[in-house]
């Protein structure tokens, strides 16, 4: 009787566990699209590293969003209105459809589109953070099962711990959110087996030669 009893316990316990959604049902991708960007994509050197990257650091991602950047710079989440904002010279309610769906995929594929990355700080090798976390904002990001990516960069992903080259916030931007470098060569993740999968992008900088830098 005791046994039968602490068995439906458990299979009561593990539907319950299977009930419960995950970020990625929530946010299912139904496909993903190579952003088409103009991003200034300097390739950096380890000597650039060392003289004019300001910020060297490990840190974990704890959370992200997706989040439109307005014409004022601002990090917004009204998706929509954004495209609005980017576009006011032009008259919505008497444009041809498709054109303002040219319009609007332009936008898409422009700078607005970014994921806010949560990120909790491991070790700053190089630069100054002194709050335990920090927002990393980087271009593309997932809208209505579409997820838009830079078709050159590694991927940054919830949970995993990276190595991340950066700058600090710009001068009109929100100063608690900061920016990264060339993107092939702007994450490295600490695992060496999913690191080993992306390296090929990044020139000169490996996590090797960024860590021997560091650690001379």
């Amino acid at each position: 009787m005791k046994k039968s009893i602490l068995l439906a316990l458990i299979l009561l316990l593990c539907a319950a566990c299977a009930a419960q959604p995950s970020p990625e049902a929530e946010n299912p991708v139904q496909t993903k699209v190579p952003m088409n960007m103009h991003v200034s994509e300097i390739n950096y050197t380890l000597d650039m590293v060392r003289d004019r990257v300001p910020l060297v650091f490990t840190g974990k991602v704890i959370g992200t969003s997706t989040k439109r950047m307005n014409s004022e710079g601002e990090f917004v989440d009204d998706l929509d209105m954004s495209y609005r904002e980017a576009f006011e010279h032009v008259d919505w309610d008497n444009i041809r459809p498709e054109i303002a769906e040219k319009i609007l995929d332009n936008a898409l594929l422009g700078t607005m589109l970014h994921t806010l990355y949560e990120v909790e700080v491991g070790r700053v090798y190089k630069g100054e953070w002194d709050r335990p976390t920090v927002t990393i904002a980087h271009q593309g990001g997932i809208l209505n099962g579409v997820q838009y990516v830079q078709s050159n960069a590694a991927p940054i992903d919830h949970g995993h711990s990276y190595l991340f080259l950066g700058h600090y916030p710009r001068p009109n931007m929100d100063p608690e959110i900061i920016g990264l470098i060339s993107y092939p060569q702007a994450a490295f993740d600490l695992d060496p087996d999913v690191r080993a999968k992306y390296t090929h992008n990044s020139g000169e900088l490996t996590y090797e030669s960024i860590m021997a830098l560091f650690e001379e």
